[in-house]
């Protein structure tokens, strides 16, 4: 029956120069004839176009003249893709492993399913969790429990929970007519629309997968940092906002009290780094810059409720409509 699930694969890329051949050469290893793979180049600045242009007879490529965020690029795509019946989101700094892409094709020969996720290596070849749970009140501390967990390898059930977790976008497979409903990503430029599109389809109660016997390897930040591996705290701000946007439609005493529970994290945070990484300067100025951070959209959040928008942070519609 998998030969009824047909996938477009898309893949955006940024500067991705060190991590595309692999990305790609996994892919299309994997791919059948009836799938397709769409990459989507939001303006790299390195090698990253002219490497592309080898693999122009193998992949449906686009080559955007600037950077028009992850969000963009993903929606633009999606509205590109012909007759697949299945999406699946790949970031360039990921390489999917033997059988990834088999696994996610037959586990929607089950109609009832509309996202699978896989387990998550990184860099070091330990794993990288790519489920976290929901931006809430609480989850700044369950998210530390969580951490400890898995730092120190306890045993409890920490599996993936769509009704608890969101996925990971970097490696994620959906159905096109579920995430079209979803009215596609939210229109970030970077960070967060994974949650709201897995919060959406919490909401409508579809069946999720999680593969922990399948993996990936994801060298973060490929896109957003020069050094592969690693996140680009430059793309700080994009995170604290999003996650605001997310909860800015909770209600007034919601929000006080995320915002009170949030900064005391935070600030135990610049404590704790203050104290212990003293010679490491580069985490205690993150620790601080996202304290700071934090407490200058925290009054708009608390006031402006579900107004609460920061358009710098967003691609405006009527780019959106006029491109596609």
């Amino acid at each position: 029956m998998s030969n009824k699930v047909t996938l477009s694969l898309i893949v955006v890329t940024y500067n991705s120069q060190d991590t595309i051949k692999e990305c790609l050469g996994a892919l299309i290893r994997q791919c059948t004839s009836a799938d397709e793979i769409l990459v989507y180049d939001n303006g790299s600045v390195d090698n990253t176009a002219k490497i592309l242009e080898d693999y122009a007879s193998k992949v449906s490529l686009y080559l955007a003249p600037n950077n028009s965020g992850f969000s963009y690029a993903c929606n633009w795509c999606t509205k590109k893709v012909s007759q697949t019946s299945h999406l699946a989101f790949i970031n360039p700094d990921v390489v999917v492993g033997i059988d990834l892409v088999h696994r996610a094709r037959g586990a929607f020969d089950d109609r009832s399913v509309s996202l699978v996720g896989f387990f998550c290596k990184g860099k070091n070849g330990l794993q990288d969790k790519n489920f976290r749970r929901y931006p809430s009140i609480l989850s700044g501390l369950l998210t530390i429990i969580d951490n400890v967990i898995l730092r120190f390898n306890i045993k409890c059930n920490s599996s993936f929970n769509l009704k608890k977790h969101y996925l990971d976008g970097s490696c994620m497979f959906v159905d096109r007519s579920m995430f079209v409903r979803a009215n596609y990503f939210q229109d970030f430029f970077l960070y967060g629309e994974d949650v709201i599109l897995c919060d959406f389809l919490k909401q409508k109660g579809i069946k999720a997968i999680y593969y922990s016997d399948v993996s990936y390897l994801h060298l973060r930040g490929a896109s957003s940092s020069s050094i592969p591996g690693e996140r680009s705290w430059s793309m700080l701000p994009n995170m604290t906002y999003s996650e605001l946007f997310y909860l800015c439609r909770r209600s007034l005493l919601s929000r006080g009290a995320y915002l009170i529970l949030k900064f005391i994290e935070l600030l135990s945070l610049v404590m704790v780094s203050t104290l212990f990484w003293r010679k490491n300067k580069i985490k205690r100025e993150f620790y601080r810059k996202r304290l700071l951070l934090f407490i200058q959209y925290s009054l708009a959040f608390l006031i402006q409720g579900k107004g609460f928008t920061k358009p710098e942070f967003h691609v405006g519609p009527e780019k959106l409509n006029g491109e596609i």
